[in-house]
């Protein structure tokens, strides 16, 4: 019985441990490219691009997301962010529902190599005409290329 409990609390503490390990190797900064699909839901017509970010994952709750804009430029956005193991995926959480307008609240780690890692999520927004009289709904998705610097 004494063997069996010790068995079973060294695999928890192997999971928890690998949990953490995951969640720690995040923390530090990421660049690369967010490539995007933006489609018009009432339309159906997609339109696509390119940007630059950075992700600095300060520690084990804050995160700084950085839109490079055109001479270096950068769109500085502080958010809390959560690890989940399984299936592996990153979740964004502001305090403010208007700062994630533009950006997934959760992305899917698709890809991870040694110090390269591929996120994929998606979100709903609208935007307005030039004039604010007509509102469109896009659903986007993109896709994060990044790697650890």
């Amino acid at each position: 019985m004494i063997l069996t409990l010790l068995v079973f609390s060294s695999c928890s503490t192997t999971d928890d441990d690998t949990w953490t390990e995951s969640r720690d190797a995040l923390i530090g900064t990421w660049e690369g490219k967010a490539t995007f699909v933006k489609t018009n839901l009432t339309t159906n017509k997609d339109t696509t691009g390119t940007r630059q970010i950075k992700v600095r994952f300060l520690n084990k709750e804050d995160v700084i997301i950085s839109q490079v804009l055109f001479f270096g430029l950068e769109n500085n956005f502080d958010f809390k962010w959560t690890y989940k193991p399984d299936p592996e995926s990153i979740d964004i959480v502001s305090e403010s529902p208007l700062l994630l307008i533009n950006l997934p609240k959760s992305f899917k780690v698709i890809k991870k190599e040694n110090k390269t890692q591929t996120w994929v999520g998606e979100y709903l927004h609208r935007e307005p005409s030039v004039d604010f009289s007509i509102w469109t709904e896009y659903k986007t998705t993109e896709t994060w290329e990044l790697t650890k610097q």
